[in-house]
């Protein structure tokens, strides 16, 4: 099975290719949108993008096959696509200014409207629009692709279901942000809808319905792409709030100024004292400083939170490990490969 790093370089490669074509397109026809195509072209390509549910494709293609054709690796950007438009909705709603060590694209924008004064609004709404857009070539690039047309149908099935789950995931985190309390319950559907479903578990699919998958093959995969794409949220968070700047590719305050629930918020006041209790739950409301910062982290480290989270999040992968291993179906090889890449999911620090 190929690599993480491999295919990194080839999806940067058929990105820049897709891109440098619509450019092309553009200066034909409307070159008055090349200054924002521009700016989102960039925000495509840029190096720190992890290209995981690209890679994804092309694993759950092989699982199945035990070969990689090259149109697959053509069509598995159609992931990254939708990642950027489901990525650049999520940033406008988060009020986020930073994403992949560079502006968001919608803060991006409304640079090229410097001069106008409701650049603000200008960028945002030319970030929707650019967002649909990638919707939208990532289904021209299924219906362009030499699949049978059955399993063109398939896939396109499985991109609108996991597209309504998402919006319902982001639709519910913006509900619990709202304010009251939220459950381990609630915080987990939203890892569910907003995380698992379009991270791990449809690209997955989408590569093994290209190979003919089975019913059964697709099980397996549910059975573990859910708990790691939980444990990858899981690790999200933690980084988020004990990472850096340059590890994350944006604030790390930005979970604490957006009042996100999450579980190590979670466990920490289930674990504190009624005593500590009360300032924890001051300092999550408070807009947050370098000091506030660092007095959640000892918080929720402090409490066993933190250790909590992270073997919650090292029990899911483990789960997920075992339902692949358990599938008689895949190779040996192409299993290994995911088990790395579900080890990684909570080793990694950005």
């Amino acid at each position: 099975m190929i690599k993480l790093s491999g295919y990194q370089e080839q999806a940067q490669r058929l990105l820049g290719e897709f891109f440098r074509a619509k450019r092309r397109e553009l200066q034909k026809n409307t070159p008055l949108l090349l200054p924002l195509f521009d700016r989102t072209m960039e925000y495509m390509m840029r190096p720190k993008s992890k290209r995981v549910r690209g890679y994804l494709v092309c694993a759950g293609y092989q699982l199945v096959s035990g070969k990689l054709p090259a149109e697959v690796v053509r069509l598995s950007i159609i992931a990254e696509m939708l990642h950027a438009y489901l990525l650049i909705e999520d940033d406008i709603i988060d009020r986020d200014e930073q994403r992949r060590g560079g502006k968001t694209l919608h803060i991006s924008l409304a640079h090229v409207h410097r001069r106008h004064p409701d650049a603000e609004h200008l960028g945002m709404s030319h970030a929707v629009l650019l967002a649909g857009l990638l919707g939208i070539w990532a289904r021209q690039r299924i219906h362009a692709s030499a699949f049978p047309l059955a399993r063109k149908e398939r896939v396109l099935r499985k991109v609108e279901s996991m597209l309504e789950e998402t919006h319902y995931g982001e639709m519910l985190d913006v509900l619990l942000a709202s304010g009251g309390r939220a459950t381990e319950r609630d915080i987990v559907l939203v890892y569910l809808l907003k995380t698992a479903r379009y991270t791990f578990e449809a690209p997955l699919h989408i590569g093994a319905i290209l190979a003919g998958a089975p019913k059964n093959d697709l099980a397996a995969l549910s059975r573990f792409a859910i708990p790691v794409g939980i444990a990858f949220q899981m690790q999200d968070d933690l980084l988020g709030l004990f990472g850096t700047k340059r590890q994350i590719g944006k604030p790390v305050t930005s979970d604490l100024e957006e009042q996100k629930k999450t579980l190590p918020f979670l466990y920490a006041r289930q674990m504190l004292t009624p005593s500590q209790r009360k300032p924890f739950d001051r300092l999550l409301v408070q807009r947050p400083t370098r000091k506030s910062l660092a007095a959640v982290r000892r918080m929720v480290e402090s409490s066993g939170a933190r250790f909590a989270c992270a073997e919650a999040a090292r029990q899911m992968v483990e789960e997920g490990k075992k339902a692949l291993t358990d599938h008689p179906g895949f190779g040996i090889q192409e299993v290994s490969r995911l088990i790395q890449l579900a080890d990684f999911v909570v080793q990694r620090s950005y």
